[in-house]
């Protein structure tokens, strides 16, 4: 017994070469997993441009047929626009996940949550968003033990530069 069996080593070569492929493996589904996010990061900013552009077509298509239909005397300018109905509530819809709804009769443009107020993780936030009536946009907040769960979520969208507060629901 002169030291080495080599009737093993193609065993353990072929275990070497497997776990070398696997890891291999590994980092490109990770790899894979982060371009998977992006992607759907673009997509829902894409999504969200383009509701803008349809809700911004349709309120200057709504204000050139109000401007039609009133009757003004010469020299006199079109009346201040009315406000327009747009309401917030936040659902809560999965363990971390959260819903903005707009409870509003108006489409609401170029909504954006101010992160700077939440010291929490947080995915896919409102910013320069467009939610029709009834409409609602998904985000996520992972509170951990050092942030917890912000109270509010303070939002602005185009005609309300003041911030608003909007209630987080309970847990």
């Amino acid at each position: 017994m002169n030291g080495i069996d080599w009737g093993d080593a193609p065993g353990w070569a072929a275990i070497g070469f497997s776990l070398i492929f696997s890891l291999g493996a590994f980092v490109v589904s990770l790899r894979g997993l982060k371009w998977q996010r992006l992607s759907a990061e673009a997509t829902v900013r894409s999504a969200n441009t383009a509701e803008q552009a349809l809700a911004s077509s349709a309120l200057e298509r709504r204000d050139q047929r109000e401007l039609q239909a009133s009757d003004l005397p010469e020299g006199q300018g079109p009346e201040e626009p009315q406000p327009r109905d747009i309401t917030w509530r936040i659902e809560h819809f999965g363990k971390h996940m959260y819903v903005l709804r707009n409870e509003g009769s108006d489409i609401a443009t170029g909504v954006t949550a101010d992160r700077s107020q939440i010291a929490a993780p947080i995915r896919q936030l409102p910013e320069d968003a467009a939610v029709r009536p009834g409409g609602l946009l998904e985000f996520m907040i992972i509170p951990t033990w050092q942030s917890g769960m912000p109270a509010e979520i303070w939002l602005t969208w185009d005609g309300q530069e003041e911030p608003v507060a909007v209630p987080m629901p309970p847990s």
